[in-house]
């Protein structure tokens, strides 16, 4: 079982992601603006996400898109729980 809690410190919203009474995950940043880093429990760096976001790259294919930008800080082993997370963040906003 896995559930997110949310909190604020210091101006800034956090999401964290709780599986067997555990955190896992942490969502921390602007809500207003939707900019989040995504860290683990040891205090690593996974992902930065960005609400609405558009990479420059590919502006004619997601301009019309809603969703998130995943900037990944970490490639390799993403964890299954992660791709939760971040799927449960990004339905949140619909």
């Amino acid at each position: 079982m896995a559930y997110t809690k949310d909190t604020k410190n210091k101006g800034k919203q956090i999401t964290q992601y709780i599986e067997h009474d555990q955190w896992r995950w942490s969502a921390e940043g602007d809500a207003v603006i939707g900019h989040f880093t995504i860290t683990d429990q040891d205090g690593a760096t996974w992902a930065i996400i960005k609400r609405g976001a558009i990479p420059t790259e590919a502006v004619d294919r997601f301009e019309r898109m809603p969703g998130y930008l995943v900037e990944w800080k970490k490639r390799d082993n993403i964890p299954a729980s992660l791709i939760a997370f971040l799927f449960l963040l990004q339905s949140r906003d619909r």
